[in-house]
């Protein structure tokens, strides 16, 4: 990476950091608190509902989450809890941002379009689960792309963090979608690569796993799915998010399990079509152009995510920061294929990328742009 990159990289992160720094709002955050208070106190994680006498059972299943927040508030007071809030969202447009540059090495596009992902989802900059969630799942996808691009290694590292992110959050559940599309989007590349690819053109779709990378990935998925059973929750972690979602009273009385609308929220109906008329254009052109498709992974793991969005609000911060990534690599090819390559890439590129830094974090401190 050039050194003007890892400028404007380091900016960007440093105007999340800055962004994230918000003064406690949500008021989940002092339930969350209070439970990593009792686990600490009590050595044990709570089967009822510790604070209100009742005898049903109350399973807290983010005792992880709420463990770790309290021991910060612990020995750190409240303003440890909100820098390390800032810190969780920082690394996780970091994961998003190194994502983004593969394979194209845009710096101008993923700027751009990350500093959009912040405006969607920074009304998820919040003490909950959910800054783990958006560390987890991009990491996920991340590693799955560093390895089928470039053979890294990070991917041996995710039934680690799947056990981790069992512990955490319910969200777990999304584990399945990164690993599901990379191997049935890659067997279907391995068998249209093979019906219509030719030694003068070679393979036809970008991304597409190996044989052995496809073994290695369902490896990591087997030992992933064992390792999140490593909880207190077991296999319920998979179960009690859809009793919340599919329960009426939840989605009347929780506004952001309500399904979004025009008129109150605009996101989805504007995410969904852009994302997938861009990624319809990138095929194109690089079919005119000759070269290696969009990979259909990357399609597949998207569209879960867009569908999402209009089930519930909730969900459309999930949608941008899934689509972020996907969306930069189709821009910036895009980009390569037309006389605007250079200007991205060069003085100009830079130029709109710093007032990109400067203008966004105002339209957002100042005119409340992604505010809830």
């Amino acid at each position: 990476m050039k050194r003007k990159d890892y400028i404007l990289s380091s900016l960007f992160l440093l105007t999340v950091f800055i962004l994230a720094i918000i003064k406690i709002e949500d008021t989940d955050t002092w339930t969350h608190l209070s439970f990593g208070r009792w686990i600490w106190e009590n050595r044990s994680i709570p089967l009822k509902e510790p604070f209100i006498t009742t005898s049903a059972p109350f399973p807290y299943n983010n005792w992880l989450f709420g463990f770790v927040y309290y021991m910060v508030y612990h020995f750190f007071s409240i303003y440890g809890v909100i820098l390390l809030k800032a810190i969780t969202v920082t690394t996780a447009f970091f994961i998003l941002l190194k994502d983004s540059l593969r394979p194209h090495r845009n710096i101008f596009v993923s700027i751009v379009i990350l500093a959009l992902v912040v405006i969607i989802s920074r009304s998820r900059f919040v003490e909950r689960p959910d800054t783990f969630l958006m560390i987890f799942l991009p990491f996920s996808i991340f590693s799955l792309n560093a390895y089928v691009y470039e053979r890294k290694k990070y991917i041996y590292a995710l039934p680690l963090i799947h056990m981790l992110w069992a512990n955490s959050h319910t969200s777990i559940t999304l584990m399945f979608i990164p690993f599901i599309s990379f191997i049935a989007g890659g067997i279907l590349q391995q068998y249209l690569n093979k019906r219509f690819s030719s030694e003068s053109n070679g393979e036809i779709f970008s991304c597409t796993p190996s044989r052995d990378q496809m073994k290695t990935i369902i490896y990591i998925f087997i030992l992933s799915f064992f390792a999140s059973l490593i909880s207190p929750y077991f296999i319920s972690q998979y179960t009690v998010s859809f009793g919340a979602l599919n329960s009426d009273w939840w989605k009347q009385e929780i506004l952001e399990l309500q399904k979004p609308a025009w008129k109150t929220m605009k996101y989805p109906f504007i995410i969904a079509p852009s994302v997938i008329l861009l990624f319809l254009l990138n095929l194109l052109s690089s079919k005119k152009r000759g070269l290696q498709l969009p990979s259909l992974i990357h399609l597949i793991i998207i569209l879960p995510f867009l569908y999402l969005s209009f089930t519930a609000m909730r969900f459309i911060f999930l949608a941008a920061i899934v689509s972020g990534p996907v969306v930069a690599r189709s821009l910036s090819s895009l980009f390569n294929a037309t006389k605007f390559k250079d200007l991205t890439s060069g003085p100009f590129g830079t130029i709109i990328a710093i007032l990109v830094l400067l203008i966004y974090p105002l339209l957002i401190l100042f005119l409340g742009i992604g505010e809830r």
